[in-house]
């Protein structure tokens, strides 16, 4: 079994800090030192290169759990279609769950 490596993928929005995605990884730090984890922050990324710029995260990191975070209470809430992801996650992985909330997991048991 792949050691655990988690992959925090920060959805773009304005004026909001990954403060949720920060706290998560610190967290998991804290209470399980052990497990690699990395966040990368799509705001910064011009919008036509998010995609491959994620495709690339998981291909060199290879993580066991991808983690999207957004907020979804302000103005500057990205819209995101949930079903959608959730379908192309399963679409890649037959075995991944999704659940949604304020953050969204989305784990397997290999992303690579």
């Amino acid at each position: 079994m792949q050691d655990p490596r988690i992959l925090y993928v920060v959805i773009p929005t304005k004026q909001i800090y990954p403060l949720g995605s920060v706290s998560m990884a610190n967290y998991i730090h804290r209470h399980l030192p052990e497990v690699a984890q990395e966040i990368l922050d799509l705001s910064p990324i011009p919008e036509g290169e998010r995609t491959a710029t994620l495709d690339a995260a998981i291909e060199r990191f290879s993580p066991t759990i991808v983690a999207f975070s957004w907020r979804d209470m302000t103005v500057h809430a990205p819209k995101i279609p949930l079903g959608r992801i959730a379908d192309d996650v399963k679409n890649y992985d037959a075995n991944a769950a999704a659940a949604f909330k304020d953050f969204m997991l989305l784990s397997s048991a290999s992303f690579g």
